[in-house]
């Protein structure tokens, strides 16, 4: 019982070690992580010898005693050495079974066979090399208390050997699970038998013929035996040839699991080969496009390669039935009509009349983001693709004179430590000023995002440890307190302002968002040099040398500081020390305390729903204005990630009552959205006639607005409902776990899962069923009846303006206004629609999950229909947007993610819906003849 608590206690040591301290260096060479290794076990044995002293310590004997032998083949062994073969036998049997026979096994032999094709197969591997850590210290364990059961004696060349030795035992199997799982030349299997074999070692001569600080490197010199000579452990090879399976012992895989492994990198070839991608290509989108990487889950899930199969009678009868339902119901669905992105094409035709004048450097600026700017290397492709003139302008005749653009400064000028990586930075700057100076040309202005200096892979800081700041996972920044990499941003911005002089501003986050400088990801105590400085200083001299670049280029271009992810106590150093120039912008909304429901929630950005400005904004704005600072306000004024698949949120009071309030402040500039809401909108132009106009009020725009858009017979209906939908929107369950996890986005097109997926939400992506993740503080039924309480008021909303619409006189403005209200009606009934179908399938979970728990017959009826009504009105949802899509190639677009769904897959929900919704009549049929008696061999069969 003691020793087993011992080996489990020794193996949860080997864990935390892993998790608290190698975790963070596994991306060192192995040389480094082998001396570590040996460093941290003389620390513990020096430890354990100042706890337990140098005395040797054993156990008692299983059998007999020190004197105690048995005769075997005329050898003398006494029988406690039988114990410990035994004990040898038995774990390694029990080790081969775990690797070969249990999902957990295979997991470990696969990151170490490839940790790449493990990770795209959705293995998690940090998991896994924490579990190795755990093995190899219990077999350390075990080792110690073998080798203290058969109680060596010291020898003459050691009077040391005692419990700190014994300890020390651990540092084999311990470095040898710290490269077990880093993909190197021997898989977890052979790492565990090797960790045994270099305990055999230590048991053996080495113990009696070394000196001890000599044997501390043992391991040193069997680990470059085991990694150097090939065909130590088993032959290397390629697998399959495949590209991306990188060079590895061969394992005892199965055919099946090898199937596996070649499987995931042949999907991801396929996909390289769809995308018409390098693999460079797809590792920068991944990383720098948006977050996809986590908007996709941060994993790829283990899909097979396509393979064209005959299917048989069950796939051939289900094939028939799905296709009887999309002839019937979606006739036009391989028709020409209604082209997705057909919007880009109506937003970007050139508008006959001449363009307003160039914007007034000393007028207050309003930009937002590009409806449908390119992701990726934009200034590489044609910049009107994602900035035509035409669409400029519709900006600007809704008061938004600016847009911007994502740059990466090593992407825009030379990287002084690895040039390869700003290839063609002098096309992009050439594309950044004639975008800009076409901008300016415009009336309008080009705004330049900068989050910067962007973090290296670790293996750069292997010729540049100088510049090495705080590691996160892979990656570690380049320290801006180290004088050269503030100088090198000083250069790039001197650069990229000369060669864009028409660049109306550039504005920087500094406090979250990708990894950059070292307090960037609040991590900064990792770093010596920004650890002493303190993170105010950190994000000040950043600043210091973006303004520094701007001086030396004798550019008039503006410089906002955007405080978003500052904590509190940053902000007043910062705001004190900043430049002059340099002017901070605060997201308006933020920490405004809401109630909705009974339950107390707080806004931390994104949303539309409550009208600003909140506190923190304000006290940052107050310092600000005490530091001399100009003062901006970032909102969300068409959508935000309460609705990302729409247009524009048509709320429009809201944002009129949050214009008025914004305008006694007296603010210098205004980022009118992130990546979302950049779609000319009834919303943009509100506010914009609020800040121009100070004379008048909210009513007042809003009438004014609806009577330009809709004409006099539709602009009051216009406007009152605008006020009925602001009015249901209040009462939106906001929460940020919501806003990044939920079905919103999605809407009906997400599908219904009978069974749990097992699968987190990813980020603004996909929900699958992880609905605690979506209700964040809400309890389930509360979170539906607000839900459904924002669908109706959306729903009335559309109603006034179908009344309206109706009653409009024929060719009316010819026939712009009706134009315009049809268009309006279609995206109210769109934001409906999405938020009726979270709040449906919300309850379509609540029942599945208490289905499986349904014990008594009687609760098994209204569980099913419960399903049954769920799943069938999810798919009249389905038939509705697939309409209005159809009309409005705008629904379901976002410009970071683009389309959430195509008509495709809301036919393909409507029929999964249609095919759920029969099977369950069925059983409720069956049920029903069950319990009058006269069920069938069908509904018998039915009920099972």
């Amino acid at each position: 019982m003691a020793v087993g608590g011992a080996v489990i206690t020794v193996a949860l040591v080997g864990c935390l070690l892993e998790v608290l301290f190698f975790r963070k260096l596994r991306r060192h060479s192995v040389l480094h992580l082998i001396i570590i290794t040996i460093g941290l076990s003389i620390v513990i044995q020096e430890v354990a010898l100042h706890v337990w002293d140098e005395k040797v310590r054993s156990l008692p004997y299983f059998t007999g005693n020190e004197v105690s032998s048995l005769k075997l083949f005329g050898a003398a062994i006494s029988p406690q050495v039988l114990w410990v073969l035994g004990a040898v036998a038995v774990s390694v049997v029990l080790l081969h079974v775990f690797l070969r026979y249990t999902l957990q096994g295979r997991a470990m032999r696969a990151c170490s066979s490839n940790p790449d094709a493990a990770m795209l197969a959705g293995i998690n591997i940090p998991n896994m090399r924490t579990l190795s850590f755990g093995l190899s210290a219990a077999l350390g364990a075990l080792a110690l208390f073998a080798s203290g059961t058969v109680g060596a004696p010291p020898t003459s060349l050691d009077g040391r050997r005692g419990v700190g030795d014994q300890l020390g035992r651990l540092r084999a199997p311990l470095a040898v699970a710290d490269e077990a799982l880093r993909g190197d030349r021997y898989g977890a299997h052979v790492a565990l038998h090797a960790a045994g074999r270099l305990l055999d070692l230590r048991k053996g001569r080495f113990t009696y013929l070394v000196l001890h600080n000599v044997r501390d490197g043992e391991e040193l010199v069997a680990r470059l035996l085991i990694d150097r000579f090939e065909g130590l452990f088993g032959s290397d090879r390629f697998l399959d040839g495949s590209r991306g399976i990188q060079r590895t012992f061969e394992l005892p895989l199965t055919d099946e699991e090898r199937a596996k492994v070649i499987a995931a990198a042949e999907a991801t070839k396929e996909l390289l080969k769809l995308l018409n991608w390098t693999e460079a290509q797809l590792a920068y989108a991944l990383r720098e496009d948006d977050f996809l990487y986590i908007k996709l889950g941060s994993l790829k899930p283990r899909v097979a390669p396509l393979r064209w199969q005959e299917p048989d009678e069950a796939t051939t009868d289900r094939l028939r039935q799905i296709g009887e339902i999309i002839r019937r119901d979606f006739p036009d669905l391989s028709q020409s009509g209604g082209a997705l992105f057909q919007f880009v094409e109506d937003l970007s035709a050139p508008q006959d009349r001449t363009a307003p004048p160039a914007a007034d450097p000393a007028e207050k600026p309003r930009y937002g983001g590009s409806y449908f700017a390119l992701y990726g290397d934009p200034l590489l492709e044609d910049s009107r693709d994602s900035y035509p003139d035409g669409y400029i302008q519709r900006l600007a005749d809704v008061g938004v004179r600016g847009t911007w653009l994502q740059g990466v400064l090593y992407k825009l000028a030379p990287f002084p430590w690895n040039p390869e990586l700003s290839e063609h930075w002098e096309k992009r700057q050439q594309a950044l000023g004639e975008l800009a100076r076409r901008l300016r040309e415009q009336g309008s202005g080009l705004w330049l995002y900068l989050n910067e200096p962007r973090a290296m892979p670790l293996a750069f800081f292997e010729a540049h440890p100088e510049l090495k700041g705080v590691a996160e996972g892979d990656y570690a920044t380049l320290c801006t307190s180290v004088p050269e990499v503030r100088a090198w941003i000083r250069e790039s911005v001197a650069a990229i302002c000369r060669a864009a002089p028409d660049l109306a501003g550039i504005f920087t986050i500094s406090g979250s968002e990708n990894l950059t400088h070292c307090w960037s990801h609040f991590q900064g105590q990792g770093c010596a040099r920004c650890a002493a400085a303190g993170p105010p200083k950190v994000v000040v001299e950043l600043h210091e040398a973006i303004a520094a670049g701007m001086a030396d280029a004798g550019s008039a271009t503006r410089l906002v500081a955007w405080d978003w992810g500052w904590p509190d106590d940053w902000v007043e150093p910062i705001t004190r020390n900043l430049p002059k120039r340099v002017a901070l912008m605060s997201v308006s909304e933020w920490s405004l305390p809401l109630n909705r429901g009974g339950v107390a929630v707080s806004v931390g950005e994104y949303c539309l729903s409550a009208v600003g400005p909140g506190p923190r904004a304000l006290r940052h704005w107050d310092l600000a204005r005490a530091a001399g600072l100009p003062r901006f306000a970032k909102l969300q004024l068409g959508t935000t990630w309460e609705l990302g698949s729409v247009p524009y949120v048509p709320a429009v009071r809201l944002v009129a009552e949050h214009a008025e309030r914004l305008r006694r402040l007296d603010l210098d500039g205004f980022m009118t959205g992130w990546t979302l809401g950049g779609c000319p909108s009834p919303n943009l132009e509100v506010f914009s006639r609020l800040m121009d106009h100070e004379d008048i009020g909210s009513d007042q725009a809003l009438r004014a607005v609806a009577l330009d858009l809709f004409g006099d017979s539709a602009a009051d209906a216009a406007v009152q409902a605008w006020t009925r939908i602001s009015e249901a929107f209040s009462s939106y369950p906001y929460h940020g776990s919501l806003l990044y996890n939920g079905p919103q986005h999605l809407g009906p097109a997400a599908p219904l899962w009978e069974r749990p997926t097992g699968y987190r939400s990813t980020m603004v992506g996909f929900p699958y069923d992880d609905v605690p993740a979506w209700l964040g503080p809400y309890p389930a039924d509360t979170f539906t009846v607000l839900m459904e309480q924002v669908a109706e008021g959306f729903e009335d909303g559309a109603t006034m303006l179908e009344k309206a619409l109706s009653n409009m006189p024929a060719g009316s403005a010819g026939g712009r206004h009706q134009a315009a209200l049809e268009a309006e009606i279609r995206v109210i009934r769109a934001c409906g629609i999405h938020f009726r179908s979270a709040a449906r399938q919300v309850r379509f979970y609540q029942a599945r999950d208490a289905f499986a728990k349904v014990r008594r017959p009687e609760e098994l009826a209204g569980t099913l229909q419960t399903l049954r009504d769920q799943a069938s009105a999810e798919g009249d949802l389905a038939r509705q947007l697939y309409r209005i899509q159809r009309e409005d190639s705008r629904i379901g677009y976002e410009a970071t993610n683009h389309y959430f769904y195509v008509p495709a897959d809301l036919a393909a929900k409507a029929a999964q819906c249609e095919l759920m919704a029969a099977r369950w009549d069925a059983l409720l049929k069956a049920l029903e003849e069950k319990e009058s008696g006269t069920e069938g061999d069908g509904a018998t069969a039915a009920a099972r």
